[in-house]
């Protein structure tokens, strides 16, 4: 009789993940507008902002020959204003220029077909980054667009602001400067806003919660197997093409990839007498 095989074990994982990591982070805001609202309440500093809609992992791939983004978290409060949350460890995915996309993605997903421009949200889209993106070790920086000759606001309506999670700076208590610690903190205990502890401490220490955890690292193996196993079958296909073979439907039905890709790697790799 074949035993069950044994899971893995990721209690390691999850005992050493804090909000900034991007997959404890999506967890901890999925399905909880409450959170979403406390922290936008502290970033933004609307103190009555009232969040009516929370998204995780937003696909905006909806433009054709467009390239597509997956928003880490899309909110809109009761005003009408729409707030996109990236939670980033690497200062190269914190680019100025991907806040703009994302800003223009989000007004092409708002304005429909016959809607007048004047009825475009304002739009924040805020990072929340492990390093310190402008290197002035400053907690917070805020954007947008103004005439620099007469410092008048353009009224775009638009908002990007950095958090610099790293951030330290002892006498600083306020709640923004908690938010950035908290954000850093592996242990639910060490944490100095309660909600974002209460949440982290569901995860990290109940069973439901550690099991929804497990899951998503399992998820993850399955992804990297999975991408593992395209790539053997790429070099493959490419040694195949090279070597002469042009029958791409076959390739195609002896491998994970579609036709297309066969076609793609073919024009990239056929001998050049082919």
């Amino acid at each position: 009789m074949d035993m069950p095989e044994a899971k893995p074990d990721f209690s390691a994982e999850i005992d050493s993940m804090r909000p900034i990591d991007d997959e404890f982070g999506r967890v901890m805001f999925r399905d909880s507008m409450e959170l979403i609202q406390y922290d936008l309440r502290i970033l933004t500093g609307i103190q009555d902002l009232v969040v009516t809609e929370n998204r995780t992992q937003y696909d905006l791939s909806k433009l054709l020959g467009a390239r597509g983004i997956i928003l880490d978290i899309l909110a809109k409060d009761s005003s009408g204003r729409v707030y996109n949350i990236e939670i980033e460890k690497s200062k190269d995915r914190a680019d100025p220029r991907r806040a703009r996309y994302h800003i223009s993605a989000i007004d092409t997903e708002m304005l429909k077909k016959g809607m007048d421009f004047d009825e475009l949200p304002i739009v924040y889209v805020i990072f929340i980054t492990e390093a310190d993106v402008w290197g002035m070790g400053e907690l917070i920086h805020h954007f947008q667009m103004y005439d620099k000759a007469n410092n008048i606001d353009f009224g775009d309506g638009t908002f990007a602001f950095y958090l610099n999670a790293s951030y330290n700076n002892p006498e600083d208590e306020s709640d923004l400067a908690k938010l950035a610690h908290d954000f850093m903190c592996s242990d639910p205990g060490e944490m100095l806003l309660q909600p974002m502890a209460d949440r982290a401490n569901y995860y990290k220490t109940t069973e439901e919660g550690r099991v929804q955890m497990s899951s998503v690292f399992e998820e993850r193996m399955k992804r990297e197997a999975k991408k593992i196993e395209h790539e053997k079958s790429v070099k493959i296909v490419i040694g195949l093409i090279q070597s002469g073979f042009n029958n791409l439907e076959v390739l195609s039905d002896s491998s994970d990839l579609s036709l297309e890709e066969v076609r793609e790697l073919y024009e990239q790799h056929k001998p050049a007498t082919a």
